[in-house]
């Protein structure tokens, strides 16, 4: 009964320190008029004007209330454009593998989610270059889609608790010790190893 107090603290507070923040379920939604469009603000902020196209797309996505995924798709296409015409090679849009996902946050159900990566980049002036023209084209063309529609699929908490002990039990069957009570950080590394090969599938 201590394990379990202690466990379903830890998703109370998951849930408090992500309030706001993008998770994902095929199962919930959160209302489009509770979710707050996000502003870009990271160092690869642009000024309003150079926008232009995303912004249009942003206003003609969020005009019905409402992010499909085929608007998400759209953005993220564009958002690979923009990097390719910069003169880098893109990979993706595309979704995770079932059984090879990478979750970014507990409670996520990666094939929810569309990934790009960047082969190629072998070397440290390129590299820089590749991460100042990526912000800037998340910012112009997906990164407000991306958020609220990650937002608007919110895991409840009912699911991230579900998650997570799949996530732990997965890992003790696989002979992983794990600490009393268990970790976020433990859930996690034993989702995200199927990166590599090895991993648990919680959103399953």
């Amino acid at each position: 009964m201590v394990a379990l107090t202690a466990r379903s603290a830890i998703v109370a507070l998951l849930l408090a320190a992500c309030a706001g923040s993008p998770q994902v379920s095929p199962i919930s939604s959160t209302p489009f008029d509770e979710i707050r469009i996000p502003q870009f603000t990271g160092p690869g902020a642009l000024d309003p004007g150079p926008e232009m196209g995303g912004r249009a797309l942003k206003d003609e996505v969020f005009a019905d209330g409402m992010v499909t995924f085929d608007e998400y798709e759209r953005a993220m296409n564009a958002y690979a454009q923009c990097v390719r015409d910069e003169g880098f090679e893109v990979d993706g849009p595309f979704v995770q593998s079932p059984q090879v996902g990478y979750a970014l946050s507990p409670g996520e159900d990666p094939r929810n989610l569309l990934i790009v990566s960047f082969p190629g980049i072998d070397s440290e002036p390129k590299r820089a270059r590749n991460s100042e023209v990526d912000l800037r084209c998340q910012e112009q063309w997906s990164f407000a889609i991306e958020t609220v529609w990650r937002e608007q699929n919110a895991a409840t908490g009912a699911e991230l608790e579900a998650w997570l002990e799949r996530a732990w039990e997965c890992a003790r069957q696989r002979g992983t010790l794990l600490s009393d009570p268990p970790t976020l950080d433990e859930a996690m590394r034993s989702a995200n190893a199927g990166f590599v090969g090895d991993g648990c599938v919680p959103w399953e």
